[in-house]
């Protein structure tokens, strides 16, 4: 009898765990993160992902979405497409439909490849490459595509009669890169400013001379940097160094905070579109700017401040939906189309591209200056 006794208290423990984890499951809801989370380029996903995760947190504390818990889940994509590729399986496991990211646009195989394999809906925040734009698919994103930075660059580089432009852009996120420096190279053709030279680098491994040889070369009055932050620093350096003294242009890649942090007087001068404003005076962008510093001991960024928009998003799209069904949420989320933002309205339109107005910025003496 006493041995029954036990028995049964065993199977009121297991029946009672099974039903409070069933409960929890049903009380909760998954969204994923996918980012480089680590190695090269992590910096733009990891500001991403505080934005995400202080959106949470802020969803959380107000009840909720839908009256349930939010909860994160991470995948380190490695910045690498071919490994992320993986996570349409490791998605459909962890039973998360819904996903932030990518991040940077060498992923878009990736996305393709989990876009044909699963029914998963992406919300990225910062991939911004145009051969992802005017398509109908469960592809949405926060950012503009990358056409409105290169129209910002053109733009500059013909107020400043800029000659002889040298174009310089990594390979290793060539999704991103190579569009967006064709693009510029026609777009200034047809503008009748010439681009002396286009330069493919393969970031990790610069042979500095032959590099420094075919830059001078060109005699270039302006040189565009499509390359990450850490790498925009270290290439202006270079080129300091080496008395190359032309202005400096940057797509908005770099437009994170180690490039301030690691470029010094060699990025003094240095223009770059962007969508973010760390000056902007809004009550809403105050009150994110100190929230993000409070959870997390930095700035503010226009990662961070994507990362956040994609769960405001999301958050009107889930609540408009009563559902969490990824095709009805990006119905809902398109049908809403225009979203309060942390430093203004931001619209989606019927291919989940995002519409946003392209600010100018300069750096001057460690700071960004804005120019219009």
């Amino acid at each position: 009898m006493k041995y029954k006794n036990i028995a049964f208290l065993i199977i009121i423990v297991i029946f009672t765990g099974l039903y409070g984890y069933i409960n929890h499951m049903n009380s909760t809801i998954k969204i994923g993160f996918a980012g480089g989370l680590s190695g090269q380029w992590s910096q733009l996903s990891i500001e991403a992902r505080n934005g995400f995760l202080l959106a949470i947190k802020d969803i959380n504390a107000d009840g909720g979405l839908l009256g349930k818990e939010v909860v994160p889940v991470f995948y380190d994509d490695r910045n690498d497409p071919e490994y992320a590729k993986s996570f349409a399986e490791q998605f459909e496991k962890d039973e998360v439909e819904i996903v932030v990211g990518f991040c940077v646009s060498q992923l878009k195989p990736a996305v393709e490849h989990i876009l044909d394999n699963t029914n998963i809906l992406f919300i990225s925040p910062t991939m911004s490459t145009y051969e992802l734009s005017n398509i109908d698919d469960n592809f949405i994103r926060v950012v503009s595509d990358s056409t409105f930075q290169g129209n910002a660059i053109v733009e500059d580089l013909k107020i400043n009669s800029t000659k002889n432009t040298v174009v310089i852009y990594d390979l290793n996120n060539s999704g991103y890169t190579v569009p967006l420096s064709k693009y510029i190279n026609d777009k200034a053709a047809s503008n009748n400013i010439k681009i002396a030279d286009m330069i493919g680098i393969d970031s990790t491994n610069i042979d500095t001379d032959s590099f420094i040889k075919r830059i001078k070369e060109s005699n270039p009055e302006g040189i565009v940097f499509i390359t990450s932050a850490i790498d925009t620093a270290k290439l202006a350096q270079l080129l300091k160094i080496n008395n190359i003294d032309g202005t400096f242009y940057s797509s908005t890649w770099a437009r994170t905070n180690d490039l301030i942090a690691n470029g010094g007087t060699a990025i003094e001068g240095l223009i770059i579109p962007g969508y973010f404003d760390e000056f902007n005076t809004s009550d809403t962008y105050r009150i994110f700017k100190d929230k993000l510093y409070d959870e997390f001991g930095t700035k503010p960024t226009f990662s961070s401040m994507y990362g956040y928009e994609t769960m405001i998003a999301l958050f009107n799209g889930i609540t408009v939906a009563n559902s969490t069904d990824p095709n009805k949420v990006k119905e809902a989320i398109i049908q809403i189309n225009t979203f309060k933002g942390i430093q203004g309205n931001f619209q989606i339109n019927e291919y989940g591209d995002t519409l946003r107005n392209t600010i100018k910025f300069k750096i001057k003496d460690g700071e960004y200056i804005r120019l219009d």
